[in-house]
């Protein structure tokens, strides 16, 4: 009887630290602004509005993805710096010690864009590295992309292989917390139209 409350305890200790690591990665400030091009209306592909479920944004790709041309410079780089590398760079933002080895600049913006398009264009991914983080020129077979619209899930199987220990095994849809809220339709159209367009460092 004693151990069992133990164990039990064990778990509930284990998941609360869990879920304060994971709430520091959530951000706190408003959505990410994108460049104001053409914008893809919103589907209703299911799940919750809150990025830390397993659930998708709504999300129909059906943008323009050829013009406006988008700079990484001045349109993703500030994505990443307001969504990615917030809570002290504890999430994506410390290049030494950036989750899942995923460092999408520091949370100042201070960030030489050379450094994080070099480590995300045509890399691997951690969770499932049968794919890239960014496929140059290939939005849909981009994992970043899957992971701000929520539908990493479908991977499950080959991120499983991957040993990083994750439940669910692609892990939770991406900015943690308020993924639906930063991550708008409009941002992930510009998010995808910077990969098609090449994912240069412009």
């Amino acid at each position: 009887m004693k151990r069992s409350a133990l164990v039990s305890l064990a778990l509930v200790v284990g998941s609360v630290g869990s879920l304060v690591f994971a709430g520091a990665c959530s951000s706190g400030g408003g959505g990410a602004t994108s460049d104001g091009g053409t914008t893809s209306s919103s589907g209703s592909s299911g799940g919750g509005s809150d990025g830390g479920d397993a659930g998708t944004c709504p999300y129909t790709p059906d943008a323009d993805l050829t013009t406006p041309m988008v700079s990484f410079a001045s349109q993703i780089k500030p994505v990443f710096a307001a969504s990615c590398g917030i809570a002290g760079g504890t999430c994506h933002g410390n290049p030494q010690n950036s989750m899942m080895g995923l460092f999408l600049g520091s949370p100042d913006g201070g960030t030489d864009p050379a450094t994080i398009v070099n480590g995300i264009v045509d890399k691997p991914t951690t969770e499932e590295p049968q794919m890239d983080i960014v496929k140059a020129g290939d939005p849909d077979h981009s994992y970043l992309v899957h992971k701000m619209i929520g539908d990493q899930g479908m991977f499950d199987s080959e991120c499983a292989k991957s040993n990083t220990s994750l439940n669910p095994p692609c892990g939770l849809s991406m900015p943690w917390g308020n993924g639906c809220i930063d991550m708008t339709p409009a941002t992930i159209d510009t998010v995808r139209r910077w990969i098609a367009q090449g994912a240069k460092n412009n």
